[in-house]
């Protein structure tokens, strides 16, 4: 069988595309599985940071990127296409279709062609119950989720601390920036009462987002 997998936002290293290559990896193993991305040479970087086989996958030019004539076209011979979603429904005319949302979006409606689109994705999966939530009522859609996969095998538990700890990119000229800075705002207000707990950090940035301070 032929899938293919694809995420606007697959440079970014991220937990969606952890999500989404864990599954392309798994199915590699015994069916064709394309990558929809103009540059292949991500491919070795992506699979080192993320700790995911891609050896067996195909980077292959990013059709989602084409007009939807060429787009439409190019998509038919696939038996399935997983879409993680940027908050827009693209067309796609594989045999079957999955619609993957990571964020909460929040429209108040949404148009008919985008209805009409939705159409043609057998299944809309969400990755927590908190997102499906908004999902649902965003696009009228009964969501189903699936959690994000999680390697238990190589978790190993310790003692409880009191820390509190957020695990995500800093990055704040993507669109969903995970706003590092409220955080420490916030647990600054939480030390004045609370001074034995700690606050730690925990994520990726590129250089691009690094900002040097004399």
């Amino acid at each position: 069988m032929k899938f293919g997998f694809y995420s606007p936002y697959l440079d970014t290293f991220g937990g969606g595309e952890r999500y989404m290559l864990t599954l392309a990896s798994h199915l590699s193993k015994s069916h064709i599985v394309d990558i929809f991305w103009d540059d292949p040479l991500i491919k070795g970087p992506l699979s080192k940071f993320l700790k995911i086989d891609l050896s067996q996958t195909r980077f292959i030019d990013n059709i989602f990127n084409k007009n939807s004539i060429n787009k439409s076209f190019a998509t038919f011979g696939y038996n399935l296409i997983f879409v993680l979603s940027d908050g827009s429904v693209p067309l796609t005319l594989a045999a079957k279709n999955v619609l993957h949302f990571q964020v909460p979006f929040k429209f108040s409606k949404i148009d008919l062609r985008t209805r009409l689109k939705l159409r043609r994705y057998k299944w809309i999966i969400a990755n927590s119950h908190f997102t499906k939530s908004f999902i649902d009522k965003s696009y009228g859609v009964t969501s189903k989720v699936i959690y994000p996969p999680v390697d238990v095998r190589s978790i190993t538990r310790g003692d409880k601390e009191k820390l509190i700890l957020s695990v995500g990119r800093f990055s704040p000229k993507q669109l969903h920036p995970k706003k590092q800075e409220v955080l420490i705002e916030v647990f600054k207000e939480i030390y004045k009462k609370a001074p034995d707990w700690k606050l730690v950090l925990i994520g990726q940035a590129k250089k691009e987002d690094f900002k040097l301070k004399n």
